[in-house]
Parts: structure tokens; sequence; C-alpha cells
């Protein structure tokens, strides 16, 4: 395999996982828009609810971590080492977003409703459906933060130098 080869390679890869975590933002953008008990504290608050300010923060920092690995990715000058730190730092922001969508439900006691910690996780994560707009959402980000962080791993196990010029 020519070194040329390999380096398109590496930038498919690295735009494999942009893809990704632009997949992650849509995704984060369609619960601001459809879950109204996250935009209003299941109707306690009027608009918006501290929860919905933290998920469009999150949705903001994906989408800035997507063109960042985007643009690093299409760059034409690019280094191996920064190659794979954009790789890395991109699986760890994902891994570090799964982690927060998780801990979420230890924020329970801030709802202006009577949950517990284990009907709440329920509510976001459970089987059964228990009302609400967002049936099955907060588990499809879930598994796509997860698996973008895999991809991460993934794409800068093969980044590259690009080939030296003619």
């Amino acid at each position: 395999m020519s070194a040329s080869t390999v380096w398109g390679a590496s930038r498919l890869r690295t735009a494999i996982l942009a893809g990704f975590l632009l997949l992650d933002f849509v995704l984060v953008v369609v619960m601001l828009f459809t879950d109204m008990n996250l935009q209003t504290d299941f109707g306690t608050v009027p608009k918006y609810f501290v929860h919905w300010y933290a998920l469009l923060a999150q949705g903001i920092l994906t989408l800035l971590v997507a063109l960042a690995v985007l643009w690093a990715g299409l760059r034409t000058g690019g280094s191996a080492r920064l190659g794979r730190a954009i790789g890395l730092g991109a699986a760890g922001f994902a891994f570090l977003v799964f982690l927060a969508d998780v801990a979420i439900v230890f924020t329970y006691s801030l709802l202006g409703f009577p949950f517990t910690l284990t009907q709440f996780a329920d509510y976001l994560y459970g089987i059964t459906y228990s009302g609400g707009d967002i049936r099955y959402l907060y588990d499809v980000v879930l598994a796509a933060y997860l698996v973008t962080a895999i991809v991460g791993v993934w794409a800068s196990r093969r980044v590259v130098a690009p080939p030296p010029p003619a």
C-alpha cells in the first residue's frame, strides 16, 4: 500500500469520525426541539429549564468538536501526531458526554416533579414507556455517543503522516 493510499484512508477515517459527531449533534438538536418535558421541567417552569441549556451546551460543543475533526481530517499538510491527538480527543469527548448523560439521573432532585432516582432513570433510559415526548431518544443518544467514542479510537489508530511532496 503506497503512502498516499494510506493517507487517503486516514483522512477517510477522520471524516467518518466527524460524521458520527455530526450525527450526535443532530440527535441532540432533535431532543432539544421535541422534548417538552426537558424544555419546561414537566410543565413546572416556563421555557427553558436548566437541563435544556445543559443539553444545548452539549450540542454546541459536539458541533465544534465535529468541525475541528473535519478540519483536521481535510487539511493536506497535517501530521500523524496531530491526527491521532484529534481522534483520541474526540473519542475522549464523546466518552465524557456519554458518562455525563448517564450521570444526569443524579440530578433528579432538581426536578419540580416528585421523581426518585430510580423513577427518573426509568423515565430516561427504561424500556417501559412512561409518558413524554422522548421515547427511546435518550437511549439512542447514549448509544450514539458511545459508538462515536469507539469510532474515535478506531480512527486515531490508523492516522499516518501524509506522503512527502513530489
